[in-house]
C-alpha cells in the first residue's frame, strides 16, 4: 500500500515540475519578444507625448478664454479649456496633425502641430472675437408737406467688436434687391432710405419683411449675417395743427393747439418750432412728450419778432412717427 502511494506522489511531482518548466520557458520567451502592442508603454515604436497650451483673446488686455473646444484630430481627442484658458492633452502619439479651436462668439482657428522629435509641445493661441449686435432699430417716418407727403425708412444699429476690425456694415433685403451700406456716426451705424430708394409707393407693403444686417470684418475675412429686423408700423394718419396757422400774428407766450388724433395704438405728441428763413430753418424749440389725450400746449416761450412755423409729431412706442404740415405764424 505504501509503495503504491509513494509512486503516485512521485508522478504528481514530476508532472508539476514539467509544467513549471514549460511556464518558465513561455515567460522567458515573452520577455524577449518584440513589443508591438500600440498601447504598451514599453513598445519602442510608440512615443507618448503631451500637447498643452493657452487660448486667449487677440485684443489687449489678453485674457484667457474658458470653455473653448480643443480638438486634436490625429487621436480624435476633444478637451475644453479651463477658467484660465489652459488645456492639456496627454498620452498621445507624436503624430503631426491639426489642432482645432472652436467657441461661440469667436472665429474658429486651426493650428498645424509638427513634433520634430519633441515629447511635449506648448502653444499660445489667440482667437478673434466676432462682432456682436447690441441692437438694430428700423423705424418709419412720414412727413406731410404743403405739396404732399414723403416717407422714409430709418436704420440704426450698434455693434460691438472688441477686436475693432469692422470694415463695413450693410443692410440687405433680397425681395427688394436691396444692399446698402450704413455709415458710422457717433458710435452708431445709420442709414435713411425713402420710398424712391426702395422702389415702392408705400412703406406699408414692407411690413413683416426681414431686413438683414451684414458685417464685413477683416479679422474674420468675409461678410456674415449678424442680425435682422422688421418694420412693425407706418403712420399715415396726418396730425392737424389748428393755431397759430396761416401766418397768424401772435404775441408771447406762445400757446399751440391741434386736433385730437384717433388711433388704435399707444402714442404721444412732440412739438417743434422753427424759424422761417429761406434755406436756413433753425430749430428753436422741442417739447417734452405730450400725452395723446392733450390738444393744447402752453410753451411759456418768448420768441424774438420774426416769422416762424411749428409742426406736431405723432410718435408710437416703437418710435415710428408722422409729422403735420408746417403751420406759419408771425411774432411781433
Amino acid at each position: 500500500m505504501f509503495k503504491i502511494t509513494a509512486s503516485k506522489n512521485r508522478n504528481y511531482i514530476f508532472e508539476f515540475a514539467k509544467w513549471l518548466e514549460i511556464l518558465f520557458a513561455i515567460l522567458m520567451f515573452s520577455c524577449n519578444a518584440p513589443r508591438s502592442n500600440p498601447i504598451d508603454p514599453n513598445n519602442p515604436g510608440v512615443s507618448f507625448s503631451v500637447l498643452e497650451g493657452n487660448v486667449s483673446t487677440s485684443y489687449i488686455p489678453l485674457v484667457g478664454i474658458p470653455d473653448v473646444f480643443v480638438y486634436w484630430v490625429p487621436a480624435n481627442r476633444l478637451v475644453k479649456t479651463n477658467i484660465n484658458g489652459n488645456f492639456i492633452i496627454g498620452n498621445i502619439k507624436s503624430t503631426d496633425g491639426n489642432l482645432i479651436f472652436e467657441k461661440e462668439g469667436f472665429k474658429s482657428d486651426t493650428l498645424l502641430v509638427i513634433w520634430n522629435g519633441a515629447e511635449r509641445i506648448s502653444k499660445q493661441i489667440h482667437l478673434n472675437s466676432l462682432p456682436e449686435m447690441e441692437y438694430l432699430n428700423i423705424v418709419t417716418s412720414v412727413e406731410f408737406e404743403l405739396s404732399g407727403r414723403s416717407a422714409e425708412l430709418l436704420f440704426s444699429a450698434k455693434i460691438q467688436d472688441r477686436d475693432s476690425q469692422i470694415d463695413s456694415v450693410y443692410v440687405e433685403n433680397t425681395t427688394l434687391g436691396l444692399l446698402k451700406k450704413l455709415e458710422l456716426i457717433d458710435e452708431e451705424y445709420s442709414l435713411i432710405l425713402n420710398e424712391s430708394d426702395l422702389h415702392v409707393n408705400s412703406l406699408e407693403g414692407l411690413i413683416g419683411q426681414d431686413f438683414n444686417l451684414f458685417v464685413s470684418d477683416s479679422a474674420v475675412g468675409n461678410s456674415f449675417k449678424i442680425g435682422s429686423g422688421r418694420i412693425n408700423r407706418v403712420i399715415y394718419t396726418e396730425p392737424v395743427t389748428v393755431s397759430p396757422a396761416n401766418a397768424d400774428t401772435i404775441s408771447s407766450p406762445l400757446v399751440l393747439q391741434w386736433n385730437q388724433a384717433s388711433l388704435g395704438f399707444s402714442f404721444y405728441y412732440s412739438v417743434e418750432i422753427y424759424t422761417n428763413e429761406t434755406g436756413n430753418n433753425e430749430l428753436v424749440y422741442t417739447s417734452a412728450p405730450v400725452e395723446s389725450g392733450t390738444t393744447l400746449l402752453n410753451t411759456e416761450l418768448s420768441l424774438s419778432p420774426g416769422e416762424y412755423f411749428w409742426v406736431i409729431w405723432i410718435v408710437d412706442q416703437f418710435n415710428n412717427r408722422a409729422r403735420s404740415r408746417p403751420a406759419l405764424f408771425v411774432v411781433q
